[in-house]
């Protein structure tokens, strides 16, 4: 039984493995691109364990090594891996700030559905030079569907000043709601009880 982190979750940190041992193609490792289930089961478990020791590294201060796990992951189709590594470009940890390459990874992160990355680039489109405000709200509307509340709140700032017709807000607003409620269960709520707060 791993033990618990501060906020009562189960901590598995410690127990990853170092992945440099795992199998490759070139060991008979099940091959995602045949459609057999082993080998989509390989590959997310992989790209996975890769993003937690990435993440690992990251938070031990070792921003090099993060960056190796981190793309490895993030070359296997790990949306948070591609956010993650967005973020280190943004702040040059482990690698030189890029703004191009921070824009990349951001990009296919939100790409492949990741709610905070599409508010991020909104944002970013939102404080550009040029004041593309159209395609701030775009990802906004998009984030706000996927039930990012921080986008919500961006919408609400954009419709008071304009930029946001009455429709588009409601869509958004409705969106939201539905995917808030989406995640709504008698499980999840059983288990909220149980469980201490997150701190």
């Amino acid at each position: 039984m791993p033990s618990l982190t501060p906020g009562g979750w189960p901590d598995y940190s410690c127990s990853l493995p170092d992945l440099h041992c795992m199998p490759s193609k070139a060991d008979n490792a099940p091959d995602p691109s045949r459609g057999d289930w082993a080998g989509h089961r390989w590959n997310a478990a992989s790209k996975s364990l890769q993003r937690e020791v990435g993440r690992k590294h990251f938070r031990d201060g070792d921003h090099k090594r993060a960056f190796e796990y981190l793309a490895k992951a993030a070359d296997l189709g790990d949306v948070a891996a591609h956010f993650f590594l967005s973020l280190m470009y943004r702040g040059g940890l482990g690698v030189e700030k890029d703004e191009k390459m921070e824009l990349y990874y951001a990009e296919e992160a939100a790409i492949g559905g990741d709610p905070i990355a599409r508010c991020s680039l909104g944002c970013k489109c939102k404080e550009g030079e040029n004041g593309r405000y159209y395609r701030a709200v775009k990802h906004f509307i998009i984030a706000a569907k996927l039930g990012h509340d921080d986008s919500v709140q961006k919408l609400k700032e954009m419709y008071k000043s304009g930029y946001v017709s009455k429709e588009d807000f409601a869509s958004a607003l409705r969106g939201h709601q539905a995917a808030v409620d989406g995640t709504k269960s008698a499980q999840r709520d059983l288990a909220e009880k149980r469980l201490p707060p997150r701190s």
